[in-house]
């Protein structure tokens, strides 16, 4: 009888054990849930805009789209016709795409923060270019990943289009 009392006591303990260690695992996982939701967003320094910087502003969002945009293309032509499109995949997804985020947030609050001054200058239309260049990029993949021509043709209209409008804006202030 007291082999059994003392069986029955381990497999209490046992159990109570095991119920607090998944209860304290909880109780851990939800403070880090918690601590992820209260970090506070990523603040961005942007320039202020006049006429004495805007030219060399100009310069640097064109050559940012320009050089973001043929990291792309280049990798896309890399994969393009291979069997191993998903790298091309990965690459857009964990390499390019965070690349992108990070200018186009810089630009986006650039565009935010000076937008009265910039309502009187002709770059406006490169912060639709640069924020369209996400879209060119996911029909990219899609085309890969789908074997769609059809993406793969139209992801290259709007480049071609968005680069007119870029060499356009360039022309306009090249010394």
């Amino acid at each position: 009888m007291m082999d059994v009392l003392q069986l029955q006591l381990k497999h209490l303990i046992t159990t109570l054990l095991c119920v607090s260690f998944v209860l304290l695992f909880s109780s851990l996982n939800h403070q880090a849930i918690a601590a992820d939701d209260e970090t506070p967003a990523k603040l961005i320094e942007v320039i202020i805009l006049d006429d004495n910087n805007i030219d060399e502003f100009n310069h640097q969002i064109t050559n940012d789209y320009l050089s973001i945009r043929n990291k792309l293309f280049k990798h896309y032509g890399k994969f393009k016709g291979t069997e191993g499109w998903y790298g091309f995949i990965h690459y857009r997804n964990n390499t390019w795409t965070p690349l992108y985020i990070e200018k186009k947030d810089y630009y986006m609050a650039t565009l935010e923060q000076n937008q009265q001054f910039l309502q009187a200058q002709a770059i406006t239309p490169l912060f639709r270019v640069f924020d369209n260049l996400i879209y060119i990029g996911i029909d990219l993949k899609n085309s890969l990943s789908k074997h769609d021509p059809e993406l793969m043709k139209k992801a290259y209209t709007d480049a071609a289009k968005d680069q007119k409008v870029v060499a356009k804006i360039r022309k306009k202030i090249s010394p």
